[in-house]
């Protein structure tokens, strides 16, 4: 009987252990969670600021204003770049709820701004001697359009926007991401929209 004790004991004490192990590991730390909130946020603010063309792709999905600027010969990957160029994003300090399933940070951009590119385009408008464009085709006129157009876009420069607040949590994908009104928020941010 001791031997079986002896073994019964053994199988307690390794259970226990494998037990203490597996226990450790489910649980992260709350700066593991920030870890992998910074993680995830920087790798889709990356995609923005090198013009990714899955995220183009996905922007321009059922988007009517993109069809617009390809009548004017300006595909997306190109107003992207001219957009974009500049861009850059800071994030603040990640908080975390008691149970580390939803996050608040503060985000800053240096981007573009769609009210400053549309204020300029308006002057450059304004200089217009239409007289030189009374001969052009409708597809000339397009394309001269489309080039004052990302002209107007290259010479805006980036500044910094007003930071604004979000909240993350997890997507269906596992990643943590902006919540409904974090994405209205971005996207009035950086597109004014």
């Amino acid at each position: 009987m001791p031997k079986a004790r002896k073994m019964l004991a053994l199988a307690i004490a390794v259970l226990g252990a494998i037990s203490l192990m597996l226990l450790a590991g489910c649980g992260s730390s709350e700066e593991d969670v920030k870890k992998e909130i910074e993680d995830d946020l920087t790798a889709q603010f990356e995609m923005i600021k090198n013009c990714d063309m899955e995220l183009i792709g996905e922007l321009i999905e059922g988007d009517e204003s993109w069809e617009e600027l390809a009548g004017y010969g300006i595909t997306p990957e190109v107003f992207c770049e001219a957009y974009f160029d500049g861009f850059d994003y800071s994030l603040g300090p990640i908080e975390l709820n008691d149970d580390m399933t939803v996050g608040t940070v503060e985000l800053s951009f240096v981007c573009k701004n769609y009210e400053d590119i549309l204020a300029s385009f308006e002057t450059e408008l304004e200089n217009v001697d239409y007289l030189e464009l009374v001969d052009m085709s409708e597809d000339e006129l397009g394309k001269w359009v489309g080039s004052l157009i990302i002209d107007v876009v290259d010479k805006t420069e980036a500044a910094p926007l007003d930071p604004i607040t979000v909240t993350v949590q997890k997507n269906d994908d596992g990643v943590w991401d902006l919540d409904e009104a974090g994405r209205k928020a971005l996207d009035k941010a950086l597109l004014d929209m």
